[in-house]
């Protein structure tokens, strides 16, 4: 969940002696233009249907049992929807899909779930699906301090 910030951090310093400093990009380097930001972020808002609908289906495969493969690919895509959410500016959309995957991990080793939990992850999967397209649809927006 902290890794755009981690990165953000590791990037722009350099461990000395004295503690951390800040380091000019390289010479190559270019920040991309705000309308290529933007555009990137309208893809992401704009592919998000296609990602939770495969969260939905590979939900029902492990749920109906047919897949047994679904508890692990189920896993993966929570995982890259959490740390989607949260790098694009999704911070709910991030945890909740982050809470579901962790919700998950203890089943990953015999790839099935108990019926026990299949209503909590359900319910999980309706935060996610809510956040995807309910009061998280407002990006918050890094500032401009943030993306340099």
């Amino acid at each position: 969940m902290t890794l755009s910030a981690q990165i953000s951090e590791s990037w722009g310093r350099r461990p000395n002696a004295e503690g951390p400093s800040v380091e000019p990009p390289p010479a190559d380097f270019a920040q991309p233009p705000a309308d290529e930001l933007e555009e990137l972020y309208e893809r992401y808002v704009a592919e998000l249907p296609a990602v939770v609908g495969r969260i939905e289906g590979l939900w029902m495969k492990l749920v109906a049992g047919s897949d047994p493969s679904a508890v692990a690919a189920l896993h993966r895509a929570l995982h890259s929807l959490a740390g989607s959410g949260e790098t694009f500016g999704y911070p709910q959309l991030g945890s909740s899909a982050k809470a579901m995957e962790l919700a998950l991990d203890p089943f990953l080793h015999d790839a099935v779930v108990p019926a026990a939990v299949i209503e909590p992850l359900s319910s999980m999967l309706d935060t996610v699906k809510q956040a995807a397209g309910g009061a998280d649809a407002v990006r918050r927006v890094p500032s401009e301090s943030a993306r340099e």
